[in-house]
């Protein structure tokens, strides 16, 4: 699995090692800024959240790496 990140929104993304995108993570307010969250609860603008597919679950996290530690387990 290989992250990459997008520096105009500060988005991460998961990719397996055929490129297909695995998840979408980062800091909540970044990933409003992207679209990718219509919503956020107030309070918790700063935490991360991951978005895997298929089925598009959101999951927040406490840090970069525990969504990156999280998504390694998952996405195997």
């Amino acid at each position: 699995m290989k992250f990459k990140i997008n520096r105009n929104t500060n988005v991460r993304v998961a990719v397996d090692d055929n490129g297909k995108i695995l998840a979408f993570f980062g800091v909540a307010a970044d990933l409003l800024k992207a679209d990718l969250l219509l919503e956020v609860q107030p309070g918790f603008e700063n935490n991360v959240i991951t978005i895997q597919a298929p089925d598009y679950d959101i999951v927040e996290h406490e840090s970069i790496d525990d969504a990156k530690e999280y998504l390694r387990v998952v996405c195997r």
